[in-house]
């Protein structure tokens, strides 16, 4: 009992690999967190000892009392040492209240948003830093439980735990001694159940742990099945499956109530021990002070008149137990967090390029794939084989395959979103890796199949990341984009608040981000499948325009309609990660291959 306990305790607030000192030396700084420790346990004891010392003043009074009782002559001397006892336990109290109480609600209140502040940044800082292939196996819900909940949960125990441990020790050595000075014989008597209360609450919370880990999964699952359900409530609704949707949500709801609520049973179970033993102490000294006193020959001295003393005792003596089931929980609960917390925080990371140097990279006259070989995951076989490829300046190279071919891996792999398995791909002669990954993502502009955007105006999501943009550049961009006509219908304008579920349509969203391509002015355009929810006439109006943005820069179109890509100066096609074909439209024709008859599908 004691070793699983104090091994818990020593995970949580001492081991270097996750502990809360750990993460809140990191956060607040060294000093300051030794500074809130020792103000905290200052605070903690000196409350304790006050709470224990009142009873003793109560006793005090009590037998003034007694003898006031006794004498039937009420003495200024004994009357003068009533009142001032009862005055002395109002300072008391007043003085814990003030320079006790408060102080500690004060630092409590403050270090704990500080704290959960600054693992969250931290946290946060991370995500980007993590390579994509952890977001391909890990669940929204999961991130968002740990950012929200697990580091509010950390906080609470690191500041909550130092003051609840350093009070649960004096308050438990100083109400034991308050109640052997006021009676030696009750004292005892009260501590014969501590140990036997000790051992319940420690095997009413052997599997805590479990319990607790299997709460925090299924508010991983709530938390990932609300946010899917948000972002697509249009698609449930098109398929009529709110009802599946409800059933699923209320499923995955129901078990995190089930797991919250064995949490929340064995808390009450401890406590309702907890309470049991309060009472079973007010009986014994109860019927110990009956008995003692019937047996007396006099009622000078009667145990009686120590049972007020004792009931406060009783009740203070009650905190260590309290705490000590609670931090049970909490420790394992914490535990839990840490590790969950600890585990996000240990993820490899995108390797630091902060000594590599700014490339000079004023255009870029050539990209070339060599020998390029990839794979997702080392058990799978590689998405991209011994893949070579030259792009030269003012080039426009489309790439078409089948579903899976490798068309987007190898963008991902050009904008170092991935690494490279095997082989090389070269910016002017430089291998990518040599170039920071932020520069190498600067030189590109992307639009994707299904174009991102963020909740946010409709100017704010057009000039993402490019800095003093004029009015005038916006609507040009806008007009080129064929968008313009749109923005202005609407009632704000440019200030229209982007709702990235419901306010506009999938294909207004692609000429927006194609906007936001022409004010971003890269040295590579990248068109993933932009068109394809667009209409042909107004997917010829936008390659028109497209084309005096592609003057003299490397331009790369996946597409699945060959209408986008006709005009291509170099069209490949991709099977199983290899380029099968490459050539002009013309030429391809000529080879009667797979891009004859894909043409043939669609054009005859």
């Amino acid at each position: 009992m004691k070793s699983n306990f104090l091994n818990n305790l020593n995970k949580v607030f001492f081991k270097k690999k996750y502990s809360i000192f750990s993460f809140a030396f990191d956060f607040l700084g060294k000093k300051k967190t030794i500074f809130v420790i020792l103000i905290l346990a200052f605070l903690g004891i000196v409350g304790s000892l006050v709470s224990t010392i009142i009873p003793l003043f109560l006793q005090n009074i009590i037998e003034e009392l007694e003898k006031i009782l006794n004498q039937n002559i009420v003495e200024k001397e004994l009357f003068s040492k009533f009142v001032f006892s009862a005055m002395m336990i109002i300072i008391i109290y007043l003085v814990k209240f003030l320079f006790c109480d408060v102080p500690n609600t004060i630092f409590t209140s403050i270090f704990d948003q500080q704290i959960t502040f600054s693992l969250r940044k931290r946290m946060f800082e991370k995500i980007p830093k993590i390579p994509f292939s952890y977001y391909e196996k890990t669940s929204q819900g999961h991130i968002i439980t740990l950012l929200v909940h697990d580091t509010q949960n950390i906080s609470n125990t690191f500041l909550g735990g130092i003051s609840g441990i350093f009070s649960s020790i004096i308050i438990f050595f100083g109400t034991t001694i308050s109640m052997l000075i006021i009676n030696w014989k009750m004292g005892i008597l009260c501590l014969i159940t501590a140990p036997i209360i000790f051992l319940i609450v420690r095997i009413i919370t052997k599997k805590t742990k479990k319990i607790t880990e299997n709460k925090w999964k299924d508010l991983d699952n709530v938390n990932q099945n609300i946010s899917e359900m948000f972002l697509n409530t249009l698609l449930i609704r098109m398929n009529n499956k709110e009802k599946e949707a409800q059933e699923e949500f209320e499923k995955l709801s129901y078990r995190l109530h089930k797991s919250t609520k064995k949490v929340s049973f064995i808390t009450s179970l401890q406590n309702a021990f907890i309470n049991v033993n309060y009472y079973i102490n007010v009986t014994i000294i109860c019927l110990y002070s009956v008995i003692v006193t019937f047996l007396s020959s006099s009622n000078e001295n009667s145990p009686i008149f120590s049972i007020p003393s004792f009931l406060i005792l009783i009740q203070l003596a009650q905190i260590p137990y309290t705490n000590f089931s609670t931090s049970i929980i909490g420790l394992t609960s914490t535990l839990t967090s840490l590790e969950r917390c600890n585990v996000f925080l240990k993820n490899e990371e995108v390797l630091e390029e902060n000594e590599k140097e700014i490339q000079k990279i004023e255009s870029i006259e050539k990209i070339e794939f060599k020998n390029v070989s990839f794979g997702y995951t080392e058990q799978n076989n590689n998405i991209i084989n011994n893949f070579n490829l030259k792009i030269s300046k003012n080039q426009k190279i489309g790439i078409i395959g089948e579903t899976g071919s490798g068309k987007t891996t190898i963008l991902n792999l050009l904008m170092r979103f991935y690494e490279c398995g095997d082989g090389k791909i070269l910016i002017n002669g430089m291998d990518i890796k040599n170039i920071k990954i932020s520069q190498v993502r600067s030189l590109f502009s992307i639009i994707n199949q299904e174009p991102w955007f963020f909740y946010g105006t409709i100017r704010e999501n057009i000039v993402y990341n490019t800095q003093n943009i004029s009015e005038e550049d916006l609507i040009n961009a806008c007009k080129k984009a064929k968008i313009y006509d749109y923005i202005c219908s609407l009632p704000q304008g440019f200030e229209t608040i982007v709702n990235s579920i419901m306010s506009i349509s999938i294909g207004q969203k692609q000429l927006l981000a194609i906007a936001r391509l022409l004010i971003h002015k890269s040295k590579v355009i990248i068109l993933d499948e932009a068109t394809s929810n667009i209409d042909v006439e107004t997917e010829r109006k936008i390659q028109e325009s497209l084309q005096e943005v592609m003057e003299g820069k490397i331009s790369i179109i996946i597409a699945h309609r060959l209408s986008t890509i006709k005009k291509c100066d170099k069209i490949i096609v991709i099977k199983n990660g290899s380029i099968k074909e490459s050539g002009t439209h013309e030429e391809l024709l000529e080879k009667n291959g797979d891009y004859t008859e894909l043409y043939k599908k669609q054009f005859e």
